[in-house]
């Protein structure tokens, strides 16, 4: 699991969004499986997130790890989502209004401010050990402990 390698306050962010399960999520790198996606940046599985470029290529654009962690963790864990569906639902609508697009698009559209607002507030926090640790206070939540979502 390549989490880890996202910016902390991007990970703090993604976890205050959409909950602890961003760190089960496993980043793929360069993967073969975006080239069959001409011009996508990234394309989702189950509990994986395929990348054209590298993870800190990925990492700025906030918008774009929103979303695809929206496929992931919304769509395709409560098996809303499956291969089938997503061809089915593209052959029907095409890509840009297939429902699970235009969900995601909705999500962040929704909840990106938020996001960008959240990764800006990490960003300009001053390092604590025991932020790192996972103790204290978030500057994102105002709580203590790890954040959870809203």
């Amino acid at each position: 699991m390549n989490f880890s390698r996202l910016p902390q306050a991007l990970r703090s962010a993604l976890a205050e969004c959409l909950g602890p399960d961003v760190e089960r999520i496993d980043l793929i790198e360069h993967s073969w499986h975006v080239r069959w996606h001409p011009r996508a940046l990234a394309t989702t599985r189950p509990n994986r997130i395929y990348l054209r470029g590298s993870i800190e290529e990925f990492a700025r654009d906030a918008d774009l790890v929103l979303h695809e962690y929206f496929h992931v963790l919304e769509q395709w864990r409560p098996r809303r989502l499956t291969r089938f569906r997503y061809v089915w639902e593209w052959v029907r609508r095409g890509y840009r209004n297939n429902r699970f697009e235009v969900e995601a698009c909705e999500f962040v559209a929704g909840n990106g401010k938020r996001f960008r607002q959240l990764i800006a507030a990490q960003s300009r926090a001053p390092f604590s050990p025991d932020a790192a640790r996972g103790g204290g206070t978030s500057p994102a939540s105002g709580r203590g402990g790890k954040t959870q979502p809203s």
